[in-house]
């Protein structure tokens, strides 16, 4: 019998990891395929996202806009705002990526979750109800592969989407108040008085500020803030109240800023149209300012703007500070806690922008600090860097904006134009006022000194501490500051101040 050769294995396996180093060549090459043609979809994706991202901000700024139309003449309402606002998306979108897609396109795209209000001109334009959120998903484009098609891939599907919403990014809370011409120089303002008594001590002395009409603005829904959607004309003390609270929900400029007037209840609740024409209305509104100030409303949940607040989720940002100015209770029928600091707490340390000089060092009283504030207006000459009060001035739960109009508001129903928007810092509560006297007054930063006087004095300025009788609010001071007393941060983002209104992209 033949003996095998020894010099040849039993198993030869030559030429078998010639095999497997071809194999996995063709597996890398296929890898390598792959990747040559998921980039080139990648860059193509990326171009659509920021197709995507613009046109979601078009269409979230352009909606209910009065600019000429292409496609969306016969609508009206609602309507043609998301048709409005689609047409801009459309237009931005053609604009970045040249010949991409047509309206024919945009028709037959569809989108498996689009938000409330679907554009006619297409099922992937969609908005919210209040069109505070607009919501962009490209057609989508099928991008031909080069190396994956000997892997069966033929093409790869590319698209993109993106939502932008309004939001408001601002340094204080518009407040409802109404202040026109004659009381935006003063140094102190009657935020509210009663319609048919007044304290014939200043300022809330008479009706030649008009304080009697608040300001009715309207609810728009804001998502952002969770607040309910009220609009129309009828007088609310929720309106109020949640507008004391939170601030008011949408935006607002100053008439001239943009052509046209856009009327607040006429608008109501296309959050994304800015208004610039507000409405006072008649009534004494002493409820929704309590609500508003330290009664608490219920949607939101939130307690009043001036209650003192312990951190919990359900009360807001601002909390009181503490130390040397603890939280007051001045009224045992009203259980809730006041914020009980003073402007002057809030005093930059070192102010020397004043005239006469030395007019806000040590300044301790309501008299003291209005003299302070004469002293800045009149020094007449205050550098772009200066300023009179420190940063966490905006913090402070008193601390708002209140629109100055055009025309002093009367006594009754009116449109008035905006002018300008002030810092004010709410001040002095009087309650169960009858003629010129008090049960209650509260300053903050200012001890009870006891039973309020008959008649009261312009340096009343606290007293009367749980005595007994009516506990209604009559009236409701504040001090009306100017923009360049703020720190820079704060003046910045102050409403009516360019970029108060921002649009934040999601994907």
């Amino acid at each position: 019998m033949d003996r095998p050769d020894p010099a040849v294995p039993l198993n030869d396996e030559r030429g078998a990891s010639l095999i497997l180093i071809a194999f996995a060549m063709l597996v890398f090459m296929g890898f390598a395929a792959l990747a040559v043609d998921a980039g080139i979809a990648y860059e193509d994706r990326r171009q659509q996202q920021a197709a995507a991202d613009v046109g979601s901000l078009a269409a979230a700024q352009f909606a209910k806009t009065g600019l000429p139309t292409t496609n969306c003449g016969a609508l009206s309402g609602a309507a043609r705002a998301a048709c409005r606002g689609a047409e801009e998306a459309i237009a931005v979108v053609e604009g970045t990526l040249p010949g991409r897609y047509d309206l024919a396109a945009w028709a037959a795209c569809t989108d498996p979750s689009p938000l409330t209000r679907v554009s006619s001109l297409s099922p992937c334009i969609s908005f919210t109800s209040n069109f505070q959120r607009a919501r962009v998903l490209l057609p989508g484009t099928d991008v031909s592969t080069r190396f994956a098609r000997v892997l069966g891939f033929e093409s790869i599907r590319v698209t993109a989407f993106a939502e932008a919403q309004l939001d408001l990014d601002i340094s204080a809370d518009v407040l409802p108040f109404a202040v026109g011409p004659s009381g935006a120089g003063q140094n102190q303002t009657c935020l509210k008085a009663n319609t048919t008594q007044n304290l014939d001590v200043a300022p809330c002395d008479g009706p030649d500020e008009g304080n009697f009409g608040m300001l009715d603005v309207s609810l728009y829904g804001n998502a952002t803030y969770g607040t309910p959607e009220i609009c129309g004309n009828a007088m609310s003390s929720t309106k109020i109240a949640v507008n004391i609270v939170m601030g008011v929900d949408h935006p607002l400029e100053t008439a001239g800023t943009t052509a046209g007037t856009v009327n607040d209840f006429s608008n109501c609740p296309f959050i994304s149209n800015v208004v610039d024409n507000l409405a006072t209305q008649t009534g004494n509104t002493s409820g929704g300012i309590v609500q508003g100030l330290w009664g608490g409303i219920s949607t939101p949940t939130r307690e009043g703007r001036i209650t003192c607040k312990d951190g919990d989720a359900n009360e807001g940002p601002k909390v009181s500070p503490t130390g040397s100015w603890p939280c007051v209770n001045v009224n045992n029928q009203i259980p809730e806690t006041l914020d009980n600091t003073p402007l002057w707490h809030y005093l930059e340390s070192t102010v020397t922008e004043v005239s006469p000089a030395g007019a806000c060092d040590s300044v301790s009283d309501r008299q003291e600090m209005e003299i302070c504030l004469e002293a800045w207006r009149d020094y007449g000459a205050h550098p772009a860097t200066s300023f009179l009060f420190v940063e966490n001035l905006e913090t402070a739960p008193r601390f708002g904006a209140v629109p100055t109009l055009e025309d002093d508001p009367s006594n009754g129903t009116g449109d008035y134009d905006i002018d300008d928007f002030l810092p004010t810092y709410v001040s002095t509560i009087y309650l169960g006022c009858n003629a010129n006297t008090c049960d209650i007054i509260h300053s903050p930063g200012e001890s009870s000194t006891g039973a309020c006087p008959n008649p009261l004095t312009p340096t009343t300025n606290s007293c009367g501490w749980f005595a007994s009788g009516n506990k209604n609010l009559r009236a409701l001071t504040g001090y009306m500051l100017r923009r360049d007393m703020l720190h820079p941060n704060t003046r910045e983002n102050f409403p009516g101040s360019q970029g108060t209104v921002v649009y934040n992209l999601f994907r």
